[in-house]
């Protein structure tokens, strides 16, 4: 495996001796832990910009029938459930009819922390290789120390809450892209730090270098109302010349961000002309799907696997058969989309006929509670739900208690049913 493209200026060997020696410091207090570190652990679902990863490697597979083999990669995968459900769909969907019984599907999914199980599996027409104990900021060298080539066979790469915790995202992120397919192979990931041609720390520096280097994408905007914290992003490679990444290391900066200190590593442009980004550059999307922006070609194609927006907007959520609305039972349950439609009467037939329903919690952590702090300014669901015992207390995976986020959504009557319960 060629480690970069010739006809790049960033080469992830090429690392200042202090970046190096960081990565590695970082790399070892994970490698020598048995269990996760990180308090977002994983899911079956990521769903960044609204995309059902699963829905769209379904069809993907489905459209290139002149092939066998594909790939998936999921980069940082905690606990390796996103890998699990991935091999469970496509086993589900061989078992209906969906799928043809000659593919074969290979899902690496990487973690820091050691791996204490079996690390390869075979799960029906798909191979789990669960690797721990993984040096993520060095993917080439560990791809090929594991025997694994993949450089541009990867069909579908996925990666959450990670590449924000790299010394160097960026050089990580070139990587990525190399063991992404030409063309179709899709990236879903969220933002990531880094300084910019000398300038101060601004978080649209991501931006503006998928725009420099001419790189396709989508991106849902952070938004702290909906407990999404970092811009998310869906893109793709243009062609298979790979590296449009024209930059040079600088230096690690100690910089200030959102009240913590870190270091965050600053590159130098090449590209003859930077791209002012602006966001009348940023094609918006319809109404019924917020939040979303980028190449109108690109949304165009991922918008029948992106289930986001209004709710009741939304065809993906209906269920013919029952006048509940229902999505993956990991991001929800028909408590939750009870009170995001504000339906009094369903919310309070399951609360009736359920009362364990309180005590769900979905792949991002967030409780009954966590929702209705959102969306119930009345306090209706609020009430009810303290008084059948759902935990005030819990934290989602973004640190955020009820309590907190009825704070920072201004949800006063929200602090006021809360107040005396802590």
């Amino acid at each position: 495996m060629n480690a970069i493209n010739t006809i790049t200026t960033l080469n992830w060997q090429d690392r200042p001796a202090k970046v190096k020696e960081k990565i590695t410091d970082c790399f070892q207090a994970l490698a020598c832990r048995n269990e996760l570190y990180w308090g977002y652990k994983g899911a079956s679902h990521y769903n960044m910009c609204g995309i059902n990863e699963h829905q769209w490697l379904t069809a993907f597979i489905q459209q290139h029938n002149f092939r066998n083999d594909f790939y998936v990669l999921d980069v940082g995968a905690g606990d390796f459930s996103f890998g699990r459900a991935v091999a469970n769909t496509i086993n589900q969907h061989i078992t209906d009819g969906k799928l043809r019984e000659n593919i074969s599907v290979t899902i690496i999914s990487l973690c820091g922390e050691q791996n204490p199980d079996q690390e390869e599996i075979q799960d029906g027409n798909c191979r789990l290789l669960n690797l721990g104990a993984f040096k993520i900021e060095n993917l080439f060298e560990e791809l090929q120390i594991r025997n694994l080539d993949v450089e541009n066979k990867v069909d579908l790469i996925v990666s959450r809450w990670t590449f924000c915790h790299l010394i160097d995202p960026v050089g990580t992120f070139a990587q990525a892209l190399s063991l992404l397919r030409p063309v179709t192979g899709l990236l879903c990931m969220d933002e990531f730090y880094f300084l910019y041609n000398d300038q101060p720390y601004d978080d649209q520096n991501i931006i503006q270098l998928l725009f420099d280097a001419n790189i396709p994408f989508i991106m849902k905007e952070k938004n702290y109302l909906e407990m999404n914290e970092m811009h998310q992003f869906a893109l793709k490679r243009k062609n298979a010349d790979c590296f449009p990444l024209q930059l040079e290391y600088n230096s690690l900066k100690l910089i200030n961000r959102s009240g913590e200190y870190r270091d965050v590593l600053e590159f130098k442009s090449h590209y003859l002309e930077n791209f002012q980004m602006n966001p009348s550059q940023l094609y918006k999307s319809s109404c019924e799907i917020t939040g979303l922006y980028g190449d109108q070609t690109l949304f165009e194609e991922l918008k029948p696997y992106i289930h986001e927006g209004p709710l009741e907007n939304n065809p993906f959520l209906k269920n013919s058969d029952c006048d509940l609305y229902c999505l993956d039972t990991d991001r929800y349950s028909q408590l939750c989309v009870s009170i995001e439609l504000n339906q009094k009467e369903m919310f309070d037939r399951i609360l009736q006929t359920d009362p364990l329903s309180v005590t769900f919690v979905d792949s991002d952590g967030n409780t009954p509670l966590h929702i209705a702090v959102k969306y119930d300014t009345l306090g209706y669901f609020i009430e009810k739900l303290i008084a059948a015992g759902v935990d005030t207390q819990h934290p989602n995976h973004m640190g955020l208690t009820p309590s907190y986020l009825a704070f920072i959504n201004g949800n006063t009557k929200a602090e006021e049913h809360l107040k005396n319960t802590t």
